[in-house]
């Protein structure tokens, strides 16, 4: 059985946040749930009621599904509040009112960094290694030698680097790991 306008707004009254208002009108077939909130305007800083964005309710909601709506409306509307107050060099750099259009601009300005050198060279075996096997047979083995590889260049570079300040005292031989006598 569907629910009224009174069974929505009855459980509505019963939830609280703050000083935080919600707000139910008709929408289509059933309605909505919209938090409104007094708070400062993020270009003007003028205190005025803030109007988040509108939330669909089914007719067809239980209890549950129309609190957890409200609930995720409040946890929206705290992260576009966050979203707003963060700042890095006095910039919004998270702004929630950018239009898509702005961020589609966007899109091509971004930043990487090379991951660590022995990630890079583990990545690179993986590749080279990498070939359509036929059986499970192939794929354990081609992943056990993988590790295999992985472990032996890891010890190599482990070994090779001595800490600051310290000499190598005990070198390893390229070939089989053996410990060189200085």
């Amino acid at each position: 059985m569907p629910m009224t306008s009174s069974q929505v707004l009855g459980i509505i009254a019963k939830l609280k946040y703050r000083d935080w208002g919600f707000y139910v009108g008709v929408m289509g077939d059933g309605f909505y749930l919209q938090i409104r909130f007094d708070a400062p305007d993020s270009q003007t800083g003028k205190v005025e009621t803030q109007h988040c964005r509108k939330w669909y309710i089914s007719t067809w909601m239980t209890e549950t599904e129309i609190v957890d709506t409200a609930y995720k409306a409040i946890e929206t509307a705290v992260i576009h509040e966050m979203k707003e107050e963060f700042t890095y060099k006095g910039h919004m750099i998270y702004n929630p009112h950018m239009s898509v259009g702005a961020r589609i601009s966007r899109c091509t300005i971004s930043e990487h960094r090379e991951p660590p050198t022995g990630v890079a060279q583990a990545t690179n075996i993986a590749r080279k290694k990498a070939q359509a096997p036929s059986s499970i047979k192939e794929i354990l083995d081609a992943a056990r030698s993988n590790v295999d590889d992985l472990a032996r260049d890891a010890k190599l570079n482990r070994n090779r680097v001595p800490l600051v300040g310290q000499k190598e005292l005990f070198p390893r031989c390229d070939d089989c790991l053996c410990e060189k006598s200085v």
